[in-house]
C-alpha cells in the first residue's frame, strides 16, 4: 500500500489547508479576488510521497498531472477545491480518495504557480 502509512510515527510532515478562494504569502493569509478570506482549516499531521516517473506517465494518459501523494486521517470535509500549503510552497487539490473503512484520506496535488 503505497502511501498509506503503517504506523502513525509516518505521518511526519504537517499541512495546512486553507478555504477556497485564499491565497497564503510569507506575511500570511491573501485574499485573492472573489475569495472569502476564511483563516485555516486546521494543520494536519501527513505523509507526503512524491509521484514517480511512472505515475506521471499514468497521470498525462488520465489528464492529471500528479506531482506529490499526501496521506492524512480520514478528512470528510476536504473538497477539491481547497488548497494546502507545505514546506512554504502552495499544492492544489486535484484528486481525493478515501480508504474504504475511512480510516485515511489520500490527496493528489499539483504546485501552484
Amino acid at each position: 500500500m503505497k502511501g498509506k502509512p503503517n504506523d502513525p510515527g509516518e505521518m511526519r510532515e504537517r499541512i495546512t489547508v486553507f478555504a477556497p478562494g485564499n491565497e497564503v504569502r510569507k506575511g500570511g493569509i491573501v485574499s485573492k479576488p472573489g475569495g472569502n478570506n476564511s483563516p485555516a482549516i486546521g494543520t494536519w499531521h501527513a505523509k507526503v510521497v512524491y509521484a514517480s516517473g511512472r505515475e506521471f506517465y499514468s497521470a498525462h494518459q488520465t489528464a492529471l498531472e500528479v506531482e506529490i501523494e499526501v496521506t492524512v486521517r480520514y478528512k470528510a470535509q476536504l473538497t477539491e477545491q481547497h488548497f494546502f500549503n507545505w514546506q512554504g510552497k502552495n499544492y492544489d487539490i486535484t484528486r481525493i480518495t478515501h480508504t474504504p473503512c475511512k480510516t485515511y484520506t489520500t490527496i493528489y496535488a499539483t504546485r501552484r504557480k
